[in-house]
């Protein structure tokens, strides 16, 4: 037959009131409110419990949030920088282009496509590799 644990261990009331004078406010209030016997503060434990279950529940799943949108915008940025780099190449092959005179600028400044090698410009414009 196995034995279970102990609920609860032996500690210092001082050592408690030193992190926010827990034992004191607790024994205080009890005294106060007639909280005498040991179904009433069963009832009290248990009622904490019951939040501290409520609360871990809660942080539980603000956790799974948070990671659910950080791989969100972990893949939000991942679609910036891979249109990013598509925008880079149609600069690339735009400025490729301008190189090899398929473009000019007329004396107004206004940029014109020749166009006898329109059709070349359009192809180097398209996300072709």
């Amino acid at each position: 037959m196995s034995k279970e644990p102990n609920l609860y261990a032996k500690r210092d009331p001082m050592d408690l009131d030193k992190k926010g004078d827990h034992y004191y406010k607790h024994i205080n209030h009890m005294t106060r409110e007639d909280l005498h016997s040991k179904s009433d503060i069963a009832c009290e434990l248990a009622y904490r419990d019951i939040r501290i279950e409520e609360l871990e529940a809660k942080l539980e799943t603000e956790r799974k949030k948070r990671k659910a949108l950080k791989r969100y915008w972990t893949m939000q940025h991942e679609v910036v920088i891979d249109e990013n780099i598509k925008l880079q190449n149609v600069l690339d092959k735009a400025r490729a282009a301008w190189a090899n005179r398929l473009l000019y600028k007329d004396e107004s400044g206004i940029v014109s496509v020749m166009l006898h090698d329109a059709a070349i410009l359009v192809d180097a414009l398209e996300d072709k590799p």
